[in-house]
């Protein structure tokens, strides 16, 4: 049943990836079916022999026992954690809230009044290790025993030759993500139902948590159990990043999210997509709580007019070319760079002349936003900051006409 639950979770990893190569007009075969290439992509589209030779030995490496290795070493390092922690199942078991911190994004979201009144606790996790948290917080490694984990890496080395089943033998690579989807799915497993919450749109831990409030609706039906829910927050922009920013997802879901209850969303058009395009219709439809994005400013003493560029790894040859021509016409002018909270910039940009803004809760004062269709656009609009917003794929030949978009823009900023 787990394994095939997380093959219609790497169904949606996959279409997620070939959205990023289609729009850099590539093809997944010319790159070895490398997976995420939204981390990498945009630095790297010019080493395409390389990475295609690359990730063509890393796959049959992987189907030819490397990948029993890579899962027995994660096997080893989280069997000794197992094994060290104190077992608090029966504690855990006691509440009836849990907001699953399963990217680091989380702890910043699921926030009151998303969380009740009620006893609320965090499910964390050896890869996400929270620097700062209200509440009781429990590793998995509490939750979890020894023959658990053998259960885990079992699953895992399925996985690698079971992504046949569907068609993606091409994708084996994708199977990276095993293990610890696995430890996710049967550490909350063990929870035994109530009101779950996640900051997960539609990624392979969305699926795991809807397969799971599901299996817990199920057993309530049959026995006198705590009742299941599950709610949905989200945590960034959903319409599509390529350029025009259309309504719409940029890529299709195969598994849709099972068993959502509640939406937190930041507007009606983010609701009409979670329900047409994500979310499985169900009955009774999700209730839907609207909830814009906030964030603080914090002002930085500058008397010059303040431009930031919200970053993204697949944009930053574009945001320092831009940065160049900029410095070259004499804008005068503050420039910050703020990277992806979940993917470093690279030095190239940390050492580009700007102010890099690091941390995901600092964001400076500004007069005009550079960025992808970035939450933060959303978010600096409602603190009465204006944005240039360009597509995921822009490309040098938009340089000049954005360079002319920001000397009119900076014409109405008054210092």
């Amino acid at each position: 049943m787990y394994l095939d639950e997380y093959l219609e979770a790497l169904k949606n990893e996959i279409s997620i990836d070939e959205s990023f190569y289609s729009m850099w007009e590539e093809r997944p075969d010319s790159f070895g079916f490398l997976p995420r290439p939204m981390v990498w992509i945009g630095a790297n589209k010019n080493r395409k022999a390389l990475l295609n030779f690359l990730g063509r030995l890393l796959k049959s490496l992987w189907l030819g026992g490397g990948g029993i290795l890579f899962f027995l070493f994660k096997f080893l390092k989280f069997l000794f954690l197992v094994s060290l922690a104190s077992k608090k199942l029966n504690i855990v078991r006691g509440y009836s809230e849990y907001a699953i911190a399963f990217s680091a994004r989380a702890l910043d979201i699921i926030v009151p009044p998303i969380t009740s009144h009620r006893p609320t606790i965090w499910i964390t996790f050896p890869w996400c290790k929270p620097k700062r948290i209200v509440g009781d917080v429990y590793c998995v490694t509490t939750i979890l025993s020894v023959v658990d984990v053998f259960k885990v890496l079992v699953l895992a080395i399925r996985s690698v030759y079971g992504v046949n089943r569907l068609g993606y033998r091409e994708w084996v690579l994708q199977t990276y993500s095993a293990f610890e989807w696995f430890v996710a799915r049967l550490a909350i497993r063990k929870l035994g139902g109530g009101s779950i919450i996640i900051a997960e749109h539609f990624d392979r831990w969305a699926v795991l948590a809807g397969f799971a409030a599901e299996q817990f609706k199920r057993l309530d039906l049959h026995q006198m159990k705590k009742s299941t829910t599950l709610t949905l927050v989200q945590h960034g922009i959903l319409r599509s990043a390529s350029e025009g920013g259309s309504s719409k997802l940029a890529f299709r879901i195969p598994s849709q999210i099972r068993s959502v209850d509640c939406l937190y969303v930041y507007d009606q058009e983010s609701a009409d997509i979670f329900i047409n395009e994500v979310v499985q219709a169900e009955e009774k439809p999700p209730k839907v709580i609207i909830r814009p994005p906030q964030i603080k400013l914090v002002k930085l003493d500058e008397d010059k007019p303040r431009i930031l560029f919200v970053g993204h790894s697949l944009c930053e040859r574009f945001h320092l070319n831009l940065y160049l021509a900029l410095k070259r016409c004499d804008v005068s002018a503050v420039f910050y760079y703020k990277p992806h909270p979940l993917i470093p910039c690279s030095d190239a940009i940390r050492y580009a002349g700007w102010k890099v803004i690091d941390g995901r809760t600092e964001f400076p004062a500004a007069d005009l936003l550079i960025s992808y269709p970035s939450t933060l656009v959303t978010e600096y609009r409602i603190c009465g900051v204006s944005s240039i917003v360009h597509g995921l794929n822009a490309d040098e030949n938009e340089v000049e006409t954005v360079v002319r978009d920001v000397v009119k823009a900076l014409v109405l900023v008054k210092h």
